[in-house]
């Protein structure tokens, strides 16, 4: 039998514990142990921009209505739905943190924490995560959860992506087209990701765009 907390990355420190599973997320729950479930789903609930972000360099664009908060709250179950499918969350059932107890032939020993159970999260929602817990904390002050953090993900090798801005739409387009054109088509997909569009949802307005436009020159 495998041992309990098997395969995560863990790195614990003055009481905090930080644990990365091989698919790049961070046990969200267990980073502190008042980070209970509803303050998670919170979190993510205000960090739309963040998530769709993510999202759409993972090739897995939300569709547009999951960039609006208000929206979330109301259709929260659909939207973490939405994450897991994307990789961005999934759900482990049971207890964060809980005490393990010894099975027959087990290899962990007891009272031993499993990290397992909780929301796992991807590793370029840690910091945010962490500066959300201390935002009462003043900008002045030092801020002990967002340096550990810092520190766990450095000695897991993790690097948080350089966004640049969403995907261009507007690019799958540029072949075949004149220089007239490719500057419509980008002023066009800058309109509609300032509208909080999705990814699918730009390419497919845009095609219809560029269908008129050549339907029109015949």
């Amino acid at each position: 039998m495998a041992a309990i907390n098997d395969g995560p990355f863990i790195y614990r420190e003055d009481g905090n514990t930080f644990a990365v599973n091989k698919a790049g997320l961070f046990n969200a729950s267990v980073l502190q142990s008042e980070a209970s479930d509803p303050r998670i789903v919170d979190f993510l609930c205000r960090n739309v921009q963040a998530v769709s972000g993510i999202a759409e360099s993972g090739e897995h664009s939300l569709p547009s209505q999951f960039r609006d908060s208000q929206y979330v709250r109301v259709q929260t179950a659909n939207y973490l739905r939405a994450l897991t499918d994307a990789g961005i969350v999934e759900f482990v059932p049971g207890t964060p943190g809980r005490k393990s107890r010894m099975v027959s032939g087990g290899s962990h020993s007891i009272g031993e924490v499993d990290l397992g159970p909780g929301y796992w999260l991807h590793t370029d929602l840690a910091i945010p995560f962490a500066e959300q817990k201390e935002g009462r904390i003043s900008p002045n002050e030092r801020k002990p959860l967002v340096e550990f953090v810092k520190r766990a993900l450095s000695n897991a090798g993790v690097k948080s992506a350089k966004r640049e801005g969403p995907r261009s739409a507007a690019k799958l387009f540029s072949a075949g087209v004149s220089e007239k054109l490719q500057k419509m088509l980008k002023a066009a997909d800058a309109s509609l990701i300032e509208a909080g569009e999705s990814f699918d949802d730009r390419r497919e307005a845009l095609a219809n765009f560029l269908k008129s436009v050549k339907g029109g020159q015949k």
